[in-house]
């Protein structure tokens, strides 16, 4: 417990001497050679150790032999430059470390390791595809030299097809004496794909598989689970869910859900992110495929909630996760498989953001970096005014969509649409009249925003409810129609 408080309050000193961070867009890391295979990389992973350097990792398709490793990036300087100090090589199996790496710094003594233990999972597999494994290794001296710690799960042939067998994209956390792992199972007959996790105290051996996510339709594939730790002491769980109804045809819409026990995740709701800001109605922008999830305290009393997809935008929430609070923001890193963000220690206002390209066919990949700071992400736009389908978020035929799902009826109901404001012309009114209108339109104005305080605050109190959200969906429609027609008496 001493090493592990000293090793911390050092490790603050470090930070607080490492140099101010700066903005930047879309800087080079790794350009891969041309002999590289497609895609050339993919599916970028960092982890901040505490004495503030970055370091990086991802699929890495070189040519075999030899088989095939995953390269450690370094930067000292936030992200400005980076260079190669490690490669993390397969050790045990033959096979090389194929996919899906993952970087975790143990921030306290575990395992029979020392804090500032770099951990990096990874999918290891054979060149033909043959076998999923999903190994642990480990760096005592960050990240230039690795050794094997243990097997943690196995599947088979390394295809993304239902009927198959593997094991994809692990993800690790410390939650009180146990490291848990995360990651995307095939491997029941009944379920396309299902979520799993497995925990260990002593990093060598692993307790049975626990299903975090399984839907009752096999063709249904939850995957790519991703955890953050929230500022009240809760956790988000972020996953893609294929097949889920909000949308057809087939796709993999971005799901959540918050749990006061990481291990428990499958005891709680699954509300999906619909950015409100984007196609306001009747459906808004939904994040496809790939998500990565980090909280900041920046953003008011909740912090935001950030979220990566497969597109170009972050969804950010500022209400805690409440689930109409979601908004699209446009950032400069370009769209990518499964970027990686993540939260910068010394100034939690700045985000890192790395890609790697997308899914073959694609040989144009390359790794890239931008930084960008979260305050201005929420300056760029404000919650619509009107006409949120999701306050809060109902069972999906309870209202419309813009592509139901074919076997459910949405419900007749039809929500206010947004209202078309016309632009004030000059009028030839005295002057007094020309005050006095004024006035009432400062008047009308400030009970618009009142009353869309209220909504926020029913839309947050619905969050917390267990249930009652129909009724209060209710009282949401008829808050919309009150500030739609106060707003339409702004510019009479």
């Amino acid at each position: 417990m001493l090493r592990s408080a000293l090793f911390a309050a050092v490790s603050a000193l470090s930070l607080s001497l490492t140099s101010a961070l700066e903005t930047f867009d879309r800087k080079l890391i790794f350009q891969p050679p041309s002999n590289y295979t497609d895609p050339r990389v993919l599916y970028p992973r960092t982890v901040q150790l505490t004495d503030g350097r970055l370091l990086a990792i991802w699929e890495n398709y070189s040519p075999e032999p030899p088989l095939v490793w995953h390269p450690i990036y370094e930067s000292t300087d936030g992200g400005l430059s980076w260079g190669e100090v490690g490669r993390v090589t397969d050790q045990v199996n033959g096979w090389g470390l194929r996919y899906q790496p993952f970087l975790y710094e143990l921030r306290q003594d575990f395992g029979g390791f020392p804090a500032g233990t770099v951990l990096a999972a990874s999918n290891s597999i054979p060149t033909d595809l043959s076998q999923t494994r999903i190994d642990v290794y480990a760096s005592r001296d960050r990240g230039r030299t690795w050794e094997f710690v243990s097997h943690v799960a196995s599947g088979g042939r390394a295809i993304p097809n239902n009927e198959e067998t593997p094991v994809w994209e692990p993800m690790i956390i410390i939650y009180e004496d146990e490291l848990i792992l995360y990651y995307a199972d095939q491997r029941s007959a009944e379920h396309g794909q299902e979520i799993s996790h497995q925990t260990t105290k002593d990093l060598r051996s692993w307790s049975d598989v626990v299903i975090d996510i399984s839907e009752p339709r096999y063709t249904d594939r939850p995957g790519m689970p991703y955890v953050a730790k929230l500022p009240k002491g809760d956790y988000i769980y972020a996953y893609e869910w294929g097949g889920a109804d909000i949308l057809t045809p087939y796709t993999f819409p971005l799901y959540y859900r918050i749990a006061a026990d990481p291990r428990r995740f499958a005891d709680a709701e699954p509300l999906y992110i619909n950015a409100t800001n984007r196609n306001p109605v009747p459906g808004g922008a939904f994040p496809i495929s790939s998500p990565v999830v980090v909280w900041s305290p920046v953003g008011g009393c909740h912090g935001s909630i950030i979220v990566s997809s497969g597109s170009k935008d972050l969804y950010i929430n500022t209400e805690g996760g409440a689930p109409d609070a979601w908004l699209a923001y446009t950032v400069p890193e370009d769209a990518a498989y499964t970027r990686h963000i993540r939260v910068m220690e010394e100034d939690p206002d700045f985000l890192l953001i790395m890609g790697a390209g997308k899914l073959p066919p694609s040989t144009t990949n390359k790794v890239t970096v931008s930084m960008v700071k979260i305050s201005d992400l929420l300056k760029q736009t404000k919650m619509p005014l009107i006409g949120l389908p999701h306050s809060p978020q109902l069972p999906f035929n309870m209202f419309p969509m813009p592509t139901p799902a074919s076997h459910l009826q949405s419900d007749p109901m039809t929500l206010p649409q947004p209202t078309q404001w016309p632009v004030p012309q000059p009028e030839s009114e005295p002057s007094r009249i020309t005050a006095d209108k004024s006035q009432e339109q400062a008047r009308v104005q400030t009970m618009l925003e009142e009353l869309r305080d209220v909504r926020r605050e029913v839309s947050s109190l619905s969050f917390k409810l267990e249930t009652g959200f129909v009724n209060t969906h209710a009282l949401l429609y008829n808050l919309n129609a009150a500030i739609a027609n106060f707003a339409s008496q702004i510019h009479r």
